[in-house]
């Protein structure tokens, strides 16, 4: 499922060159994306997945926050993370 999300997604393959590379029919193919998603969609599994997807890298990177933190978004996120 892993690889089939990596070709999906990442290497942007369509489902018939996807199945081609890997040997597998184009049926495999679609079922292991819709487990794969599936996995990753549950809520188990997502929270897990959340502070990658809901990261917020651009507010507070003007001079103007550093002005008023004294530090870059980077450190202000790490604090927060595991300060």
């Amino acid at each position: 499922q892993s690889d089939v999300l990596y070709r999906r997604y990442w290497r942007n393959q369509s489902i018939a060159q996807a199945s081609q590379e890997m040997g597998i029919p184009d049926s495999s193919v679609r079922v292991n994306e819709y487990k794969g998603l599936a996995f990753l969609r549950n809520p188990q599994n997502r929270k897990h997945l959340a502070p990658f997807v809901y990261f917020d890298c651009y507010h507070g990177t003007g001079l103007g926050a550093f002005k008023k933190s004294g530090s870059s978004v980077q450190e202000r996120y790490i604090l927060r993370k595991y300060g």
